[in-house]
């Protein structure tokens, strides 16, 4: 459908919304969140678990890159993002070979 200053098309459209979380392992049981997203210098990992050993981060381009891999030891991890070039990045949260939650990033 259009109109003069209006096109719709089918389909579900949030122009303003970007999409950060792209997996989710069922049930965690605690809450892992990454933010702010997009992000310019500095992306903050917050996992609200207790036991944190086992559990680390990867980071990588789109094409499959790691571009930086450590493991979680606080409850709040800063990820330096200001050496980066802008563009989308993947990151996932791995409990030892299985991966929990994988957000797509967006730097500024």
């Amino acid at each position: 459908m259009t109109s003069t200053d209006k096109v719709l098309t089918q389909g579900f459209q949030q122009p303003l919304i970007t999409v950060s979380a792209v997996s989710e392992l069922k049930f965690l049981g605690f809450n892992i969140s990454a933010y702010p997203n997009p992000v310019a210098d500095e992306l903050t990992l917050k996992i609200d678990r207790d036991n944190l050993h086992g559990l680390q981060f990867i980071l990588s381009d789109m094409n499959g890159k790691v571009i930086l891999q450590k493991n979680i030891t606080e409850k709040v991890t800063a990820i330096p993002f200001n050496q980066l070039p802008s563009g989308f990045y993947i990151l996932k949260i791995i409990d030892t070979v299985k991966e929990l939650k994988t957000f797509k990033i967006v730097k500024e």
